[in-house]
């Protein structure tokens, strides 16, 4: 299954709307969310597990023999609010879609060092 960007970053941007301070999301909130609409259950849920996976969310998941499943958000990590922080400005994000659909695949810590070095070179600072 191919990774939806701009469904990783429209669900990164809603977790950071809508998670409080010690409050978990269930399935059943995220499910609410506008980017699960938009982008589908398959795509949504499959951005999720990848921004687990990459440590920018803690989350669990159960899978079940009935093919159903639960998730719960619990946290979006220091690593997350960073990438987030380098991929909310909408100018920054279209630079760093543009270099990365030159690609055939790009990982989501790629695209964090992607968005970083777009920042920098948005304000023309050097490493």
């Amino acid at each position: 299954m191919k990774l939806n960007h701009d469904c990783v970053r429209h669900a990164l941007l809603e977790l950071e709307e809508k998670m409080e301070f010690l409050q978990n999301l269930t399935l059943t909130d995220i499910k609410e969310f506008e980017s699960f609409h938009k982008y589908g259950e398959e795509d949504f849920i499959y951005s999720l597990l990848k921004l687990k996976d990459a440590g920018y969310i803690v989350a669990e998941y159960d899978e079940y023999y009935d093919q159903s499943y639960d998730m719960e958000i619990k946290a979006i990590t220091w690593d997350g609010h960073s990438f987030l922080d380098n991929i909310r400005d909408p100018i920054i994000w279209k630079k760093v879609k543009g270099v990365s659909g030159k690609l055939a695949s790009v990982s989501i810590p790629f695209l964090s060092k992607l968005a970083w070095h777009a920042v920098t070179n948005y304000f023309s600072l050097s490493d």
